[in-house]
């Protein structure tokens, strides 16, 4: 938790966002982007198995893959 915290904060940083909608976007687009993946285009994809996979599937949630 407290690693996507700090990625958060490192991107509002970074690309001077100045509104929690701006992130929330740009999160929510890249999520959308990763559920499209398979899962050998992860990085470290040997080490993600099926379950994790299913896990992110169920909930909609694909950043802890990457």
């Amino acid at each position: 938790f407290n690693f996507f915290q700090e990625s958060l904060a490192a991107l509002v940083e970074k690309l001077n966002i100045k509104d929690h909608k701006t992130l929330q976007k740009i999160v929510e687009d890249y999520n959308y982007k990763l559920a499209k993946w398979n899962k050998e285009q992860f990085p470290d994809s040997s080490s993600i198995n099926d379950n994790m996979l299913s896990k992110c599937q169920d909930n909609g949630i694909y950043l802890g893959l990457f």
